[in-house]
């Protein structure tokens, strides 16, 4: 045989083994994502486009869709991939997971995540949701730990892009792990640890106990502020009726009684660093090398509150120097409970009974929330069953939650107002339902269309 009827046998042999292992990596790969999908069926449906494979070792899978049941907002991706060292190792690993085992090392990216800021991802992230420092909305209408709150500030859809890379290194002792999210004028969130296991993990379900028995030896985070910050302190000026340098004053004093209601107090410098970043929001960033290492037992629930101040952390803010964290434990301050209401009262005052049906007369027996504020200048409270009336006008919605919601009224309907908004994304069609608003508003001067029909 001529040689080079060998080089074409080769290149024809290195050809159909690589058409080979491409298939059988998309076949794995489609394997484990109908298994997901089968998975989260009781809550929605999961679908993806179409699954690549890269000769580096990559796997990409791409237009992801997670559409839940009975909800309109749907969450997508434009990518998924999963990156090795090289394509032996990228098969390898998804035979691990194929086979129920923990791959030694991944690095997995998300581009183009859409999440929309409503029910129901509002539900499934309560608490997991704040994309500011600790306590930013101190003094403010705005609960950090409520995903729906970031509509106060503009934000109905969230543009996001996110990594997690780890790696078993030292015999499977011990575990590297670098993470990363960002939101699109919101934040970007960074993250890298060391970490030291007990035994290797083989088996998924090894996972959770395991880092519940790990010590830290070294951890780094890091915050950027995109837009974040500034739209909070816009936001709650506005809603105090206060200059921004007077509502910085107020916040101050509520973002230092919030550290004081968990037991810790920063100090002088810590505050005056804050301070600092609030005028110029910027990045803050922190920094620990635990030695010995600390068990991560100590870090959760009450025991932070006798950790933190014994730790050795260092953090910057913006471009400063690292200085030292200083973090004095405190005895929290006692919950103020409501004096019961005394026996005695004036003589032709109203019975105690009469006080409590009044106060269940004013306040909303399905939230227990005061009534909504009157409407701002220009606007006027009307009938909600007048809605349709206003259909292609602007109009504004107190919810349940105290969240309020502006844009133009596009349809209504026997269960929910449906209305088009402006954000950052564009122009959004939303739902609102009825049963969750309890204000209606219109601009003054509006004229509902029945009116003039009659």
């Amino acid at each position: 045989m001529r040689p080079g009827h060998w080089i074409l046998a080769i290149v024809s042999c290195l050809m159909i083994i690589t058409l080979g292992g491409h298939f059988y990596l998309v076949r794995l790969a489609e394997g484990s994502l109908e298994a997901v999908a089968s998975r989260l069926a009781p809550t929605g449906r999961l679908t993806w486009e179409r699954i690549r494979i890269h000769p580096s070792g990559q796997l990409r899978v791409s237009t992801l869709r997670f559409e839940p049941r009975e909800f309109r907002d749907f969450l997508r991706a434009e990518e998924i991939s999963f990156q090795d060292r090289n394509l032996v190792a990228l098969i390898q690993s998804l035979q691990r997971l194929d086979n129920g085992l923990v791959p030694g090392g991944m690095l997995i990216r998300v581009r183009g995540v859409r999440l929309p800021v409503g029910a129901p991802f509002a539900n499934w992230l309560e608490g997991y949701a704040n994309p500011g420092l600790p306590f930013a909305g101190a003094g403010c209408e705005y609960n950090e730990q409520r995903l729906t709150d970031l509509n106060r500030l503009d934000y109905w859809e969230l543009a996001l892009e996110g990594q997690l890379d780890y790696q078993f290194v030292a015999q499977g002792q011990e575990l590297e792990l670098r993470a990363r999210l960002a939101g699109s004028q919101l934040s970007d969130w960074s993250a890298r640890a060391r970490l030291s296991v007990q035994e290797p993990v083989q088996r998924f379900n090894e996972v959770i106990p395991a880092l519940a028995a790990s010590s830290l030896l070294m951890g780094e985070i890091q915050f950027i502020d995109l837009g974040f910050h500034g739209r909070l302190m816009d936001h709650c000026s506005a809603e105090h009726r206060l200059t921004p340098r007077r509502w910085q004053e107020q916040h101050l004093d509520a973002w230092r009684q919030a550290w004081h209601a968990v037991g810790l107090a920063p100090d002088d410098i810590a505050e005056s660093a804050y301070r600092s970043f609030l005028s110029q929001p910027g990045s803050v960033s922190l920094e620990a090398r635990l030695d010995p290492p600390l068990a991560l037992t100590e870090l959760a629930g009450l025991r932070l509150r006798q950790t933190l101040p014994t730790m050795d952390i260092l953090y910057r803010v913006n471009e400063s120097a690292l200085v030292p964290l200083g973090l004095a434990q405190i005895t929290p301050p006692p919950a103020v409970s409501p004096a019961p209401a005394p026996e005695e009262r004036e003589p032709g005052s109203a019975a105690p009974s009469t006080i409590r049906r009044q106060v269940q007369e004013i306040i909303d027996p399905a939230t227990q929330a005061l009534p909504p504020r009157p409407p701002p200048p220009g606007w006027r409270s009307v009938a909600l069953d007048t809605a349709p009336g206003f259909l292609g006008q602007s109009v504004r919605l107190v919810l349940a939650d105290e969240t309020r919601a502006s844009g133009r009224l596009i349809d209504a309907d026997d269960r929910a107002l449906h209305l088009e908004i402006r954000s950052r994304f564009g122009l959004l069609a939303r739902p609102f339902s009825r049963d969750r608003i309890v204000d209606f508003q219109v601009p003054e001067h509006a004229v509902s269309a029945d009116s003039l029909n009659e």
